[in-house]
């Protein structure tokens, strides 16, 4: 079977350390290279080679691919379980399963071979959670290629996250904050430099479009339409447009005129270093670290994305039309933005007058609020 997926040779561990003395005792560090013998490992290449045909997305697919060799980590070098039942996914059982979440949920000096940073001893609920969606379409996957009998996993016993539904709170960024932002960035000796305009240009972008930081790295040149203010999204739910302002259009020129001033041929991608190198990720994440610092607004990128809709709900948005915008494969995720609307909905609710037959009942129910009597309700 074509072996395509090299980066499993990459070590889980960057800096292998002595876990003697922890739970289970002289543990090993995550292996650096994962035994070509290893039936578990030919089942994950086959996996992720049966999700790249079915069109996942490289990003889909690098979280599934690091989430799944954790736990493959756990049931070698942590528990030996591959040795004491055996390598194959097959003998996982819902015993087993409900020891990984239980892990996952532990405190922990060190977890997946390697020093916890300080404070973070503990994965947050999402992060619990995602871990186990990934094991989850795993082995849902090994089930439907009828690989394993059951899935341990579907069992109703074996949970990832508490039985109590909790509100999710959506963090924006104030519009004082987002002005104070922009003006830090339109410093012009900012706007004298590659770095300046090419980061005024993203954010602006990101701002107004609500679009996700994936989404962004992901453009093409010709993904823009700047005579009509919009621009094309490939993301998670397909190809959509998402518009801007005309102050974003004049950031992108201006950025597109220092791309081309610094001659970077023709590179399809739309956000390059000053080198011509595509934008990483990484480097993303280190300019807008970098913004935070200097212009002493607490950000980050999807922040930017949550005020954008909840700026355009305030505006009267349509649920379907937001949907849209947002580019949500289900409005249940949108409605997340109304819920949390209070000051909208109170605005709907006088302007509608839903009981307006009974303002003069109303009246009177104003003229005799008193101070109640003791002992009355």
């Amino acid at each position: 079977m074509k072996n395509s997926t090299t980066d499993f040779k990459k070590p889980l561990a960057k800096n292998p350390v002595n876990l003697a003395g922890q739970a289970r005792g002289n543990l090993a560090v995550a292996p650096k290279v994962i035994p070509e013998t290893d039936p578990f490992k030919r089942l994950i290449i086959e996996w992720l080679d049966a999700g790249r045909s079915d069109g996942l997305s490289p990003r889909t697919l690098s979280d599934y691919q690091e989430k799944i060799l954790k736990f493959w980590w756990w049931w070698t070098d942590y528990t030996h379980y591959s040795e004491k039942l055996g390598a194959h996914p097959k003998f996982v059982s819902r015993a087993e399963a409900r020891e990984y979440a239980s892990y996952l949920r532990e405190n922990l000096a060190v977890r997946w071979g390697e020093p916890v940073v300080r404070g973070r001893e503990s994965l947050s609920p999402a992060s619990i959670a995602s871990y186990g969606r990934s094991v989850k379409v795993f082995f849902n996957w090994l089930t439907s290629e009828d690989l394993i009998d059951v899935n341990p996993f579907a069992n109703k016993g074996v949970k990832f996250s508490t039985r109590q539904k909790q509100e999710r709170l959506i963090k924006t960024v104030e519009q004082e904050e987002l002005a104070k932002l922009l003006r830090h960035m339109m410093d012009p000796d900012r706007l004298k430099t590659y770095y300046g305009r090419r980061d005024l240009a993203i954010i602006c972008l990101l701002i107004y479009s609500g679009m996700r930081k994936g989404e962004l790295l992901s453009m093409r040149l010709t993904d823009l339409d700047l005579k009509n203010n919009r621009c094309v999204i490939n993301g998670k739910t397909g190809e959509r447009l998402a518009m801007f302002s005309e102050g974003c259009r004049q950031a992108l020129l201006n950025y597109l005129q220092a791309r081309d001033e610094h001659d970077q041929g023709e590179v399809p991608q739309l956000w390059l270093t000053e080198d011509g190198a595509p934008l990483t990720a990484y480097g993303f994440a280190s300019s807008i670290t970098r913004l935070k610092e200097r212009s002493g607004v607490n950000f980050h990128a999807h922040m930017l994305r949550h005020t954008f809709a909840t700026n355009m709900a305030r505006q009267n948005t349509s649920l379907f039309d937001l949907k849209e915008f947002m580019g949500h494969s289900n409005i249940t995720t949108t409605q997340i933005y109304v819920r949390q609307n209070a000051q909208q909905l109170a605005a709907v609710y006088q302007k509608m007058k839903p009981f307006e037959k009974l303002d003069s009942v109303e009246k009177e129910l104003r003229k005799r609020n008193g101070r109640p009597r003791q002992g009355r309700f």
